[in-house]
């Protein structure tokens, strides 16, 4: 009987690290046709009007992407990623912990957006009631976002570029679904 229990939980795990390695290689998949079905090409750097996108000069990881906006609005954009190792508590002792950034930038040359767009992008940012909210240049006012903290819904940054473009940006994961939302949710805003 405690053979059995033994092969038993032997298999469980086994079972349980070969979902984990296939999921990651799923998302992973899935990620890589995001930029294939919306036609982004990687750049060789980063436009400089973006400056630091994240805020955060020691980012490990800055890509950008040239393509249409989406099928619908075939205006050009950069579409940002970003991440950043840093120490931190989580539970007994320090723990290293990644941040992932994602980006969009629509230089001034593919669509105007006035500054009462912008200023209900920069809203937003406030709601977070974080250290980011304080940033938005927009009354903040303090919230309890629980455990998790504020949505990954809720940007990061909505501000001016140096060529009156405009960058909006979240703090989320690198997943096709949240890269897909997004974007929904930035082209739900733009004027008709």
């Amino acid at each position: 009987m405690p053979l059995s229990i033994a092969l038993l939980l032997l298999l469980s795990v086994v079972a349980s690290l070969g979902y984990l390695i296939w999921r990651g290689q799923n998302l992973r998949a899935q990620r890589d046709r995001f930029f294939v079905d919306r036609k982004l090409v990687q750049r060789a750097s980063c436009p400089s009007e973006v400056g630091q996108p994240f805020v955060y000069k020691d980012l490990n990881q800055l890509l950008c992407y040239d393509g249409p906006l989406s099928p619908e609005k075939p205006l050009p954009f950069v579409f940002l990623l970003g991440s950043r190792q840093r120490e931190g508590a989580v539970g007994p002792g320090q723990k290293m912990i990644v941040d992932h950034y994602i980006g969009a930038y629509l230089p001034s040359s593919s669509l105007k957006l006035d500054d009462a767009w912008l200023q209900s992008w920069a809203r937003r940012v406030a709601e977070r009631g974080d250290g980011w909210a304080k940033q938005s240049g927009q009354p903040v006012s303090q919230r309890d976002h629980g455990l998790m903290g504020p949505p990954d819904s809720l940007p990061i940054r909505a501000v001016r570029t140096t060529d009156g473009g405009v960058l909006i940006a979240w703090h989320c994961l690198h997943l096709r679904d949240r890269f897909e939302k997004r974007l929904v949710e930035l082209i739900e805003t733009l004027p008709r």
